[in-house]
């Protein structure tokens, strides 16, 4: 071996280091992580949560699209583990309608409200032919019933398989929305869940939107568990 001694380290901005002075250096690379810690959940301005807003959609849609392939046995046969996305990779409703829904509380005049959640269902979904093949079984059930005229949120709680995990996979946007805010977040998402879901699928779009909402915020790995336990009652 060549270089300096056996005992020497080099660290970033350091240089060569001795065994003697060991101590200093980790003295010095304890504060590095530290600062390091601190930064990267410090809470950000307004363009680094705007640019995390955006990781979290375009995000969603990519493991959307990627658990959808990886779900199906005969993609895991071609492919074994998907690293990169095959060509017969495509979003699903979740991501339709987490697109829905930001659009539903980016166009809602006023204070949000199912109401207008269902309108905006009626006329962006039923008006076009509905959810055809690319819909979960409660969301069928709620463009039935407000075809029929069934409003939230009776549309949710008279619904089948209402209690799933629709509602949670498009409560993304409320997150962002809420902007640090987790009684917000989950606030605005129990509205929209409202017109397909009811109990256990509510809380679970509230935990996500909370959870998210905090996460954009730079909270820890923990925090963003909590504030979504926090919106799940003991009894779910």
């Amino acid at each position: 071996m060549s270089g300096g001694p056996v005992n020497s380290l080099i660290l970033p901005g350091t240089g060569n280091v001795t065994g003697n002075d060991a101590g200093n250096v980790d003295e010095e690379l304890k504060l590095k992580i530290r600062e390091t810690i601190e930064k990267t959940f410090a809470k950000p301005d307004e363009k680094q949560f705007a640019d995390r807003a955006v990781a979290a959609m375009v995000a969603l849609g990519v493991g959307d699209a990627a658990g959808d392939l990886g779900r199906d046995d005969a993609t895991r046969q071609k492919y074994g583990v998907l690293i990169n996305l095959p060509p017969e990779g495509k979003s699903t409703d979740d991501t339709e309608f987490t697109v829905l829904s930001a659009r539903s509380i980016l166009e809602c005049p006023g204070e949000f409200n199912a109401e207008f959640v269902a309108e905006t269902w009626r006329k962006l979904v039923l008006s076009d032919g509905g959810a055809r093949d690319r819909g979960g079984m409660p969301l069928y059930g709620a463009l039935s019933n407000l075809a029929r005229g069934i409003n939230p949120p009776l549309s949710g709680i008279d619904n089948v398989f209402n209690v799933d995990d629709g509602a949670a996979m498009r409560s993304v946007p409320f997150g962002i929305v809420g902007y640090g805010d987790t009684k917000k977040a989950a606030a605005l998402a129990a509205v929209d869940a409202s017109v397909s879901h009811d109990n256990d699928g509510i809380w679970a779009a509230q935990a996500i939107a909370a959870s998210t909402t905090i996460a954009l915020m730079g909270g820890s790995v923990d925090e963003v568990i909590e504030a979504g336990r926090a919106c799940i009652p003991d009894d779910s």
